[in-house]
C-alpha cells in the first residue's frame, strides 16, 4: 500500500518536467458533481486556478465575458447539437482560444466524434490513477508532465501505527491526495453504539422520519448514476417553503457564494455550488421541520437550539479550510451539516421530557459550567446520551458515515483513532462547541475547557487567541443570518 503526498517545493533545474501548468487557469465543465470534485481535487495543486462550471451555456458566458481568460477547458458534459453549434460560434468571440479537452472514464469512438464536432484538442480518460490522468492531459495539449516530480512515495512499515489522540494529532504541512483506511480502522469507527442502545433510544425517543422529498431525492440518486439539476429542482420545487429556505441558505454570507444577482432557482444553486451542498441543506431544513412536527411549531427551547445550531454550523464552515487543506472528502456544506446536527439529540430528548430534561440540564450547567459530564448524566438517567441520539438521526437519514461517527463521539475527550479524518472532524466539533455553547447554555464558561481545547486547537492549526477572535466573527455572521432559523 503506497501513500502519495503532494510536495510543495521549488523544482531544481535538474528536473526534466517542471510544472507547465503553474500559470494556467482551467475551467472544468461537468454536470456530474462527483466528477467535477474529482477533477478539482486532482488539478488544484498544479494549476493557478480551477473554476467549476455546470453546463456549456455558463462556460461560454464565463469565457466570453470573463476578464480572467482560461488557458484550458475540460468538458465532461454530453453536448447536444444546439450546444455544439453555440460552442463553435463562441470560439470566434474569445480574445484568445483556450485548449479544449473532452473527458470520460474511458475514451470511446462517440467521445472522439464529439471532440471533432466541437473542435476540441483531444480526449482524456479520467478513470485511471492521478499520475496517468495528468500525463494524458498534458500530452493532449502538447505539454510534458511527470507526477513523479511532485510526489513522494513511502512504503508502510507493515504495522498499524498507534492511534492518535485528539491532543497529539499532528498537523500535516503537505495535503494528502488519498487517505488509506484499513478494514480494521473502519470496523473500529462503526461500533459507535450497540444495537441494544439503538433499540433503547427508539423505545424512548421518536426519531423523525425522512420527509417525502428527502426520500424522493434518495431514490433518484439510487436509480441513476447521472442526475440532472432539473430533476432535483422538480422534486424540491414541490415544497415552496423548503425551496426558499434552501436558496436563502446557499446565498447566506457565511457560505461564501458571491453572486451579483439573486439565486433564482434550485438549478441555479446547483450550478453555483454543486448538488451535494443543495441536498445537504434540503436534508437539514427537512430535519428542522420534522423535529417540530409533533406540535406544529418550534418551542422556545428548540428555537434556542436552532439558533445555537446555526452558530455551530457557521463555526464549522469557518474552521473548514483546515479540513480542506488535508484534502479529505468533506466540503463546507458537510461541515455546516455536522455543526448543526451534532447536538440535535438534545431537542428530541427535551421533546419527550419537556419539563424534566431542560430543568435537569439547567441545574447541571449551573453547577458544571464547562458541560463536562453531561453525557454521563444522560446515560445514567435514560440509558443513552444526546450524542448517540444525534448519531442515530444521522444514520436513519442516511447521512455520510464519517459524519455519523464524528457526531457519536464528539463528547469523548479521550477519543483515539487511526483515521486522521475522524481526528480532524472530532477536533472541529470540539473547537466549534468551545466557541458556540454559550448560545445554548447560559452558564457555559469556555475558559474551563482551555486545557482540553488548547492541544486540539494546536493540532487543528489554531490557537486559543484566534478562536476568541473567531467567536466575534461567528456572532456577526449569526446575527446577519438569523432569519434562516425556521
Amino acid at each position: 500500500m503506497i501513500t502519495m503526498k503532494i510536495v510543495k517545493r521549488e523544482l531544481s533545474s535538474d528536473h526534466i518536467h517542471p510544472n507547465v501548468f503553474a500559470d494556467w487557469k482551467v475551467l472544468v465543465v461537468d454536470e456530474n458533481w462527483k466528477q467535477r470534485q474529482r477533477l478539482a481535487k486532482l488539478l488544484t495543486p498544479f494549476f493557478k486556478k480551477v473554476e467549476l462550471i455546470f453546463d456549456v451555456k455558463d462556460a461560454i458566458a464565463s469565457l466570453v465575458k470573463g476578464d480572467d481568460m482560461a488557458e484550458l477547458v475540460i468538458f465532461g458534459v454530453h453536448f447536444t447539437s444546439k450546444e455544439a453549434v453555440a460552442w463553435i460560434k463562441s470560439l470566434k468571440e474569445f480574445e484568445s482560444r483556450p485548449k479544449v479537452l473532452l473527458c470520460a472514464d474511458t475514451v470511446e469512438e462517440e467521445l472522439e466524434s464529439t471532440a471533432n464536432a466541437i473542435a476540441a484538442d483531444g480526449c482524456v480518460a479520467v478513470g485511471g490513477d492521478d499520475g496517468q490522468v495528468m500525463g494524458e492531459l498534458a500530452a493532449a495539449v502538447g505539454e510534458e508532465f511527470s507526477m513523479s516530480d511532485f510526489v513522494e512515495q513511502s512504503e508502510p512499515s507493515g504495522e498499524l501505527a498507534e492511534p492518535e489522540s485528539v491532543a497529539d494529532a499532528a498537523t500535516e504541512s503537505e495535503p494528502e491526495i488519498e487517505e488509506i483506511v484499513s478494514e480494521e480502522m473502519v470496523a473500529e469507527e462503526q461500533s459507535d453504539f450497540s444495537l441494544a442502545t439503538e433499540l433503547t433510544i427508539k423505545d424512548v425517543i421518536e426519531i423523525p422520519e425522512p420527509t417525502d422529498i428527502v426520500l424522493e431525492l434518495r431514490e433518484l440518486f439510487q436509480r441513476q448514476k447521472r442526475t440532472r439539476a432539473e430533476e432535483i429542482e422538480a422534486i424540491v420545487d414541490s415544497d415552496y417553503k423548503l425551496k426558499n429556505r434552501v436558496l436563502k441558505s446557499i446565498a447566506a454570507s457565511f457560505f461564501g457564494v458571491k453572486v451579483k444577482t439573486k439565486i433564482s432557482s434550485i438549478s441555479h444553486a446547483i450550478n453555483l455550488v454543486g448538488m451535494k451542498p443543495v441536498v445537504n441543506f434540503v436534508n437539514l431544513i427537512s430535519l428542522n421541520t420534522a423535529s417540530a412536527k409533533r406540535t406544529g411549531k418550534i418551542t422556545d427551547f428548540a428555537y434556542k437550539y436552532w439558533k445555537y445550531a446555526l452558530a455551530s454550523g457557521i463555526a464549522c464552515v469557518d474552521l473548514h479550510p483546515h479540513i480542506a487543506e488535508k484534502r479529505f472528502d468533506f466540503d463546507s456544506s458537510d461541515a455546516f451539516l455536522l455543526g448543526a446536527i451534532h447536538n440535535l439529540g438534545i431537542v428530541l430528548i427535551s421533546r419527550e421530557f419537556p419539563d424534566e430534561y431542560p430543568h435537569m440540564m439547567s441545574e447541571f450547567w449551573r453547577k458544571h459550567h464547562s458541560g463536562e459530564g453531561q453525557n454521563e448524566l444522560e446515560k445514567e438517567e435514560y440509558g443513552f446520551d444526546h450524542a448517540q441520539v444525534s448519531a442515530l438521526i444521522a444514520k436513519e437519514w442516511q447521512m455520510p458515515e464519517d459524519l455519523q461517527h464524528a457526531v457519536a463521539s464528539h463528547h469523548d475527550l479521550a477519543f483515539k483513532s487511526n483515521n486522521k479524518k475522524q481526528i480532524a472532524l472530532h477536533n472541529m466539533l470540539m473547537l466549534s462547541d468551545y466557541m458556540t455553547n454559550h448560545y445554548l447554555f447560559n452558564n457555559f464558561d469556555y475558559t474551563l475547557l482551555n486545557k482540553d481545547v488548547g492541544p486540539a486547537a494546536k493540532a487543528f492549526g489554531e490557537d486559543l487567541e484566534s478562536l476568541k477572535k473567531m467567536k466575534e466573527t461567528i456572532r456577526s455572521q449569526l446575527m446577519a443570518n438569523i432569519n434562516l432559523i425556521g
